[in-house]
């Protein structure tokens, strides 16, 4: 079974914030308020999923729509891998000014490398976290 335990990155990164002095970084309580963050979401992580399935998989109404990449199964029956909630890149010509793109007129949805345009929950079926990327081992000298 692989290993789904989050990163210590997070961890060690709320340590660093509640040991700042506030003379160095200003105020003292938005530097706790950001590490409890941290804590709070790494707790999250290391949570087991409600409702997920032994595969992961668990109900499009229960994503994350923070930005977080996912896997999205489709009810057309195919997965999209690293997809998120938002809007698809765009960038205005002229600082904004005289763009025509239809991008002005979408609203927030799954943004896929296969669509173009974001899409409704009504497009998937299912999602689940990205997998843990593989473990990286020293090379052999020989």
């Amino acid at each position: 079974m692989a290993d789904t335990t989050p990163s210590q990155g997070p961890l060690r990164l709320a340590e660093a914030l509640e040991r700042m002095r506030p003379e160095f970084c200003g105020n003292q309580a938005t530097l706790l308020e950001a590490a409890a963050l941290i804590r709070e979401q790494h707790a999250a992580l290391a949570a087991p999923q409600p409702n997920a399935a032994a595969d992961g998989w668990m109900p499009i109404e229960t994503a994350p729509k923070d930005g977080t990449e996912i896997d999205l199964f489709s009810r057309h029956g195919h997965r999209e891998a690293g997809a998120a909630w938002g809007l698809p890149p765009h960038e205005c010509g002229e600082m904004g000014r005289y763009c025509d793109s239809e991008w002005h007129d979408y609203e927030p949805g799954w943004v896929t490398d296969f669509w173009g345009e974001p899409q409704p929950d009504s497009e998937f079926t299912h999602w689940r976290p990205l997998p843990a990327p593989p473990t990286l081992s020293a090379s052999k000298e020989g």
